[in-house]
């Protein structure tokens, strides 16, 4: 039952990190930033597969800070 839980915890995590790094995104997009010599439309792209890679980081270290079971089974 608990593996359920986790699985089921982690589709939803899952579906705000692709929410909060699509509109992390659209809005540095909207503004027509510029890093590293990218064009605006690549670095927005850069910047939302950042912002998801470390919430992703962020929850998964979190997860196996909170559950031994989790880091004892990785």
């Amino acid at each position: 039952m608990q593996g359920v839980l986790l699985i089921l915890y982690m589709l939803v995590v899952s579906g705000l990190i692709a929410a909060v790094g699509d509109r992390v995104g659209y809005r540095i997009g909207k503004k027509r930033l510029t890093w590293f010599n990218l064009r605006p439309r690549h670095t927005a792209i850069l910047v939302a597969v950042v912002t998801g890679v470390s919430i992703s980081a962020l929850t998964l270290g979190t997860l196996l800070l909170l559950n031994r079971s989790l880091s004892e089974a990785l």
